[in-house]
């Protein structure tokens, strides 16, 4: 893409005082930074051509207070961030600030990440204003991301793997022989209480979570490549709903899922379910005994989305980048396995789960799975 200095057709921004393009606005439209400049008093005075691309048109923000414009740029909570920082630090004591990090939610429903700073200009406190610049960096945080996680996941499978073979064999000689000593008890009648009974059956299923953890681990450590084909995303949610529908009913939550209408995607059509499956199962067990789960698909301009949300707690903000590592579970009796599955079958899919607020007030899944040829 060219620089828009060298268009002959481009027009000059928009600018308060009506004047042409001067040497600043082509200095601020050659950067491939998103740029805008405020005055003293916090108005917007400057917004060059790669934010209007990104963002709106600088007729809509220019003259306005910054805040209008950060809540173009921003999710809410970040917009408040960075008009407070520059209300009272760049404005109000002449102090530079860096954010890092920083989301925005595109009407296509992808979330970008970016690094910010804002510097006043030359002058002290209460001088002539500040100027903001950011860059996006999802694919640099994104990749980071990703390949942090995948490191730390490989040398945990390769460590546990091994581990969780020699775990395997004595548990299930353990569970054989506790099958055996029941029968026997139980052909004692009346001479054995209840509580032993219990103690017997309490350890059996100790051993079944065990078998569980262990089965699970495995299943991650060992997760084969995907066998990608045309394939109806549609139709593997209503098959991963399916098969959670009893569980659901018994813990007295419902699970509605509303159908989009979305193209064929390369997916292996197994694992994706198993995904799927994975992320409902998480919400339906966050409810807490009763709640909804609500689950829907869609076309966005890069990807076919599924959006999964709950009626549960939700997951704080600080806590959602450890949702993927293994062995992390806010649920008692987890194994903290189900969700790095899912997230390790949609990234061999070349895709991305990201975790959000839902407009119930829970927690918020959109697996992503990008579109075929990338149209």
């Amino acid at each position: 893409m060219k620089e828009t200095r060298n268009r002959k057709d481009a027009k000059p921004p928009s600018r308060p005082d009506g004047e042409g393009l001067d040497l600043a606005g082509s200095i601020l439209d050659g950067i491939g930074a998103e740029i805008l400049a405020v005055d003293a008093a916090g108005r917007v005075t400057a917004w060059n051509r790669r934010i209007e691309e990104r963002v709106c048109p600088g007729s809509e923000v220019i003259g306005k207070p910054f805040d209008v414009a950060a809540a173009r740029m921003w999710d809410a909570a970040a917009a408040r961030d960075v008009a407070e920082a520059m209300r009272t630090k760049a404005l109000g004591s002449g102090e530079a600030v860096r954010f890092e990090r920083l989301p925005c939610r595109c009407p296509d429903g992808r979330t970008l990440l970016y690094d910010a700073w804002i510097n006043p200009l030359p002058g002290s406190a209460g001088g002539p204003g500040a100027v903001l610049m950011r860059i996006d960096l999802t694919d640099r945080y994104t990749s980071s991301d990703r390949s942090l996680r995948s490191a730390k996941a490989s040398s945990l499978a390769n460590l546990g793997a091994s581990i969780a073979h020699e775990i395997r064999n004595p548990l299930n000689s353990i569970s054989v022989h506790m099958q055996l000593l029941k029968e026997e008890i139980e052909g004692l009648g009346r001479k054995v209480g209840r509580d032993t009974l219990e103690s017997v059956d309490m350890i059996s299923e100790e051993i079944r979570r065990l078998n569980r953890i262990v089965d699970g681990f495995l299943k991650f450590s060992r997760m084969p490549a995907p066998d990608l084909k045309p394939g109806d995303l549609n139709h593997a949610a209503r098959l991963a709903v399916k098969l959670l529908a009893a569980e659901a009913a018994g813990l007295g939550v419902s699970v509605e899922f509303k159908e989009g209408d979305i193209p064929q995607v390369l997916i292996d059509g197994d694992l994706i379910r198993q995904a799927i499956y994975n992320v409902v199962l998480n919400a339906v067990q966050a409810c807490g005994g009763s709640g909804r789960v609500l689950m829907s698909t869609r076309k966005d301009r890069h990807s076919v989305a599924i959006e999964i949300s709950d009626t549960g707690p939700g997951i704080p903000p600080a806590e959602r980048e450890k949702v993927f590592d293994i062995f992390y579970s806010r649920k008692e009796g987890g194994t903290g396995l189900g969700l790095p599955i899912a997230n390790r079958i949609v990234e061999e899919h070349g895709g991305r789960i990201a975790i959000g607020q839902g407009s119930a007030g829970g927690a918020s899944f959109e697996i992503h799975l990008p579109l075929a040829g990338g149209s």
